[in-house]
Parts: structure tokens; C-alpha cells; sequence
């Protein structure tokens, strides 16, 4: 059993922290202290908490304080974590993603430039990030109201934070009119459990993933800048790659064949793709990548960074060609296929913690003199707005 450190009082903010307890032994979760993130976040944890009947005691420290506390076994988790902090336990989906933009007040990319002068929060996650990447901050501030005034004095170039946190405080100095912005990065905050935890509950951790969409539908929600922009980079790769003689010729093949004999068995051939999936086998899937079509396909995902995968359907969701294998055959279940509307969608942003990329899926019908073909494109987002502007 875990050893219960001594409560000196939970973060009233949440109000699981004042209601009746409805297991014998509550969760005690740890979280930064004096982070407006947990505030902004409380009707969401309130909503979580209560659809999976717990009631977690939270106690609050600075920040390395509280990691410690879980390492030590003190505590049985930790509140709005990220996957930089490498905590030694099992992390549910993002509750909350922070976009990292680069701020300033001129139009010069200090950015790339390395005699600028950047400033951050002292002990921060952006400039514990910096230091991984061998970068470092020429200034720091106690806290983000003084690096904005710090910006706004001029003592430092450009400052690096999340969007969220500090429009606000720029907008208090009316400085928004000024402001240039650079997207960065995504980070995913999340609530860690200790693995001892999720034994005891071991479905503890998938009650929670499934409640956080239900909750709050917008935390995964692309802002209209980034669908915008994901859409503008899937129909320039439609109109410029997939434009080619060789590969509409191609896709137009593929659009006969699918035409031709019975018609398919999808479930079946849903379940020998996945059989082979599993068993590292490849036939149906090795046939399907060794078509003229997923060999173009494969040299476009080459050539684009911010492309994680590329497939062509029929407008059914019957496969015609594709970049790398796919989890299933038939894709017409799936809203990439049932949610296009005036021949596009754009999906919600998804988390992959194999490669700890945030990714979107991008649909859009493309006509042919044989039919019409879905091109489904799935998107490194940080790799794609990091080339766009994508302010909000």
C-alpha cells in the first residue's frame, strides 16, 4: 500500500477536494503550486472525477517538490504533467494542451537568430525544453507578468510561453496590436498514476481517457487558423503532387479496378489485415503497397516532413493505395470517410505517444474521369504550422 503522506489541506479550487469521498481510501494527487492551468482546468477534472467516482485529495508544492512527492511513493499521482517530465508511472490522454508561441513586438524573426535575446520563467518547462535543445535563454523573469514587462521595456527581444497564459497579460499593457507571433510547439498536459495505482484499478485509467472528450469536446479541438491551414497544405498536396500525369493515371487505374468483379467483403478482408498486422505477415497488405500507386504515395510522404501518412480511398472508404499500413483495410466506418462535408474534413487533434506527436487527419475528395477518390492525409502538426501562420 502506498504510504499516505500527511494532507495539510486540499486545493479548495477543486470541489472533489470538499465533497463526500466515494471510495474508502481517495486518491492523494500532487500539483504545482499557484498554476492558473489547474484553475482553468477545474470544471473539467470536477466533471472527469465524478463520472469515475473518485474524489482525489489535492495537495499542492512547487513544482520539483511535487515530482519528488510521487517518486518518492507519497502520492499516488500527479496533476497536469507532460511527457518531457519522464514520470515513472502510466499517463492518461491530454486534459489540456499548451501551444508554445515565440512573442515580440517587431517583425524581425529573432527566432533563428542567435545573438537574440530571449527571456523565459526561471525554472520553467519552456526553459527546461530550451536546455534539451541545447539552447539558452539570455534572461529570465520570477514569473510571466515580469517577462512581459521585461519584453515590453525592451530588455529582452522576444519571450517564449504558452498562448493561453499570456495573451492576457498582453493585452492588459495594450500591446496586442504590436505583437508577432511564431508557433512552437504542443504540449500535452496530463494526469500520472503510479503503477500500483493503476493495479488496483486497472481500468481506472481508460475511464478517465473516455470521460475527458465528453467533459470538454474543445480540448481537442483545432482553432479555425490551424483547420484552415492543415486543409490549404492537403489541397496543395492534392494540386501539385497528386496532379501529375503518372499519378492520376494511377489513381484512375485504381478507380477501375475497384469496380471491377464481386463486390467486396470488407469485414473479411478487415479481419486478414489485421491478422497479418498482428502476425508480421504481410500478403494482402505487401500486395496493396507494392501497387504503382502506394509506391507514388511513399515518395510523397518522403518529400513532405509534415506528412505522417498518406492514403487514397474509394468515396466507400475501400482502399486504392497507401503510404504505410494502416490499422484497417476499410476506411469508410471511420468520420475521415462518413464526416466529409463539401468534399473535406479535418479531424480533432490526436495524441500519438509512440512518437509524442500531435496529428490530424485530413480528407478531400479529388474528381477524375473514372470516379472520385477520398485523399486522406495524416498531419505532424507542429512540423506543419511551424512553416505557417497559424495565429489565432
Amino acid at each position: 500500500m502506498i504510504a499516505r503522506m500527511r494532507v495539510y489541506g486540499c486545493v479548495t479550487l477543486l470541489s472533489v477536494c470538499v465533497s463526500h469521498y466515494l471510495s474508502a481510501t481517495p486518491l492523494v494527487l500532487a500539483a504545482e503550486q499557484n498554476n492558473p492551468e489547474l484553475e482553468h482546468s477545474k470544471l473539467l477534472f470536477n466533471c472527469i472525477f465524478a463520472a469515475i467516482d473518485e474524489a482525489p485529495q489535492i495537495v499542492s508544492f512547487p513544482w520539483a517538490r511535487a515530482k519528488h512527492e510521487f517518486a518518492l511513493g507519497n502520492v499516488d499521482g500527479v496533476l497536469l504533467s507532460s511527457p518531457e517530465d519522464k514520470l515513472e508511472g502510466v499517463s492518461t490522454y491530454p486534459v489540456l494542451l499548451e501551444k508554445w508561441y515565440s512573442i515580440q513586438l517587431d517583425q524581425t524573426d529573432y527566432f533563428i537568430a542567435a545573438d537574440s535575446r530571449l527571456g523565459v520563467v526561471r525554472g520553467s518547462p519552456e526553459e527546461f525544453w530550451l536546455q534539451q535543445h541545447q539552447r539558452q535563454a539570455k534572461m529570465q523573469a520570477n514569473n510571466l507578468e515580469q517577462l512581459v514587462e521585461m519584453l515590453q521595456a525592451g530588455r529582452i527581444d522576444y519571450l517564449l510561453a504558452d498562448y493561453a497564459q499570456v495573451m492576457p497579460l498582453l493585452s492588459e499593457r495594450n500591446l496586442m496590436t504590436n505583437v508577432h507571433l511564431r508557433f512552437v510547439r504542443f504540449v500535452a498536459k496530463q494526469v500520472t498514476l503510479s503503477a500500483e495505482v493503476v493495479a488496483k484499478q486497472p481500468n481506472i485509467i481508460d475511464n478517465f481517457n473516455r470521460q475527458i472528450s465528453q467533459c470538454d469536446p474543445k480540448v481537442y479541438r483545432l482553432n479555425q487558423a490551424e483547420r484552415a491551414g492543415a486543409l490549404r497544405f492537403a489541397r496543395d498536396i492534392s494540386r501539385y503532387a497528386l496532379a501529375k500525369e503518372t499519378v492520376r493515371s494511377q489513381i484512375e487505374a485504381r478507380l477501375i479496378a475497384s469496380r471491377q468483379g464481386p463486390d467486396p467483403d470488407f469485414e473479411k478482408l478487415d479481419r486478414l489485415w489485421r491478422n497479418e498486422l498482428r502476425n508480421r505477415r504481410y500478403s494482402l497488405i505487401e500486395s496493396m503497397l507494392d501497387l504503382p500507386l502506394s509506391r507514388s504515395l511513399v515518395n510523397v510522404e518522403r518529400a513532405y516532413p509534415q506528412i505522417r501518412e498518406i492514403m487514397l480511398t474509394t468515396e466507400e472508404g475501400a482502399m486504392l493505395g497507401l503510404s504505410r499500413p494502416t490499422s484497417d483495410f476499410y476506411q469508410g466506418d471511420e468520420e475521415k470517410i462518413t464526416a466529409i462535408t463539401d468534399g473535406a474534413y479535418v479531424s480533432d487533434i490526436y495524441f500519438d505517444e509512440s512518437t509524442n506527436t500531435f496529428e490530424t487527419q485530413v480528407s478531400l475528395t479529388i474528381d477524375t474521369a473514372e470516379g472520385t477518390a477520398v485523399l486522406i492525409v495524416g498531419l505532424d502538426l507542429e512540423a506543419l504550422y511551424s512553416q505557417q501562420d497559424v495565429t489565432p
